[in-house]
């Protein structure tokens, strides 16, 4: 479900920050130029997004049972919600 989700996010953000649908950025810049800084800002959007977004959307791993009165609590958090 993780690579469906990832792969579907990177095509409506290729899409959308393609130049011309919401924005064209420079203005008045070169095809070059144009499509060099819509190419920097899908990276930073799509690693923002894959970094901070997609780990919430994809929930708990199931089955994963933590106990905190195990020694090893935070690297069973660690382990099975990341």
């Amino acid at each position: 479900m993780s690579s469906i989700l990832h792969s579907l996010l990177a095509v409506v953000l290729f899409v959308l920050l393609s130049p011309g649908i919401l924005v064209r950025l420079p203005p008045k810049g070169s095809k070059w130029t144009v499509a060099i800084v819509h190419g920097i800002i899908f990276a930073i959007v799509m690693y923002l997004v894959s970094s901070y977004v997609l780990p919430n959307l994809e929930g708990f791993k199931e089955g994963a049972k933590c106990n905190r009165a195990s020694g090893n609590y935070k690297k069973c958090l660690d382990k099975n919600f990341r």
